[in-house]
């Protein structure tokens, strides 16, 4: 995830954002139907290139996903003129729905955003997770993780 993360120039933290969505699992449902490790529901998993069907649905591909979620956050970010908080915001809540929040409340300040009621609790909550989760990986020992078997990348063709 990282590779992919660095190859399409995005921060590498952001792929943190799989584990709130999904733990990192591509078996990951959601009540909305959202599916695989970035929980992209089926219309938007198609505007980022990924089919399905009875057989088979790249959205639970790590790799065509992560694929996909890098693209998909790029443009949010693009969206939101550069504000990573408003980006991963709409990742979750939806793009449309932080674009009339913004408007509502005459604000890009998530923060200020999120004191309000328009958002959903999931949503005002994403982004203090991910915040927390970074923290987390970036000291693990300083919140009693330790003695990680940390394994190596899987190799594939």
């Amino acid at each position: 995830m990282r590779q992919i993360f660095a190859e399409e120039g995005l921060p590498l933290d952001l792929v943190y954002l799989a584990m709130i969505e999904s733990g990192f699992n591509n078996r990951a449902y959601s009540w909305a139907h959202a599916v695989g490790p970035w929980q992209f529901i089926a219309s938007t998993g198609k505007m980022y290139g990924m089919e399905g069907d009875w057989w088979r649905d790249e959205r639970r591909d790590f790799e065509k996903s992560t694929r996909a979620a890098a693209r998909f956050l790029r443009d949010l970010h693009a969206r939101f003129d550069g504000d990573w908080y408003l980006a991963v915001a709409s990742y979750n809540a939806g793009p449309g729905k932080l674009q009339r929040a913004v408007q509502m409340y005459e604000t890009r300040d998530f923060w200020e955003i999120s004191r309000h009621s328009y958002l959903a609790a999931e949503t005002k909550n994403y982004l203090p997770k991910l915040l927390a989760v970074l923290l987390i990986a970036k000291e693990p020992e300083k919140y009693g993780f330790v003695d990680l078997a940390y394994q190596e990348p899987i190799s594939f063709d």
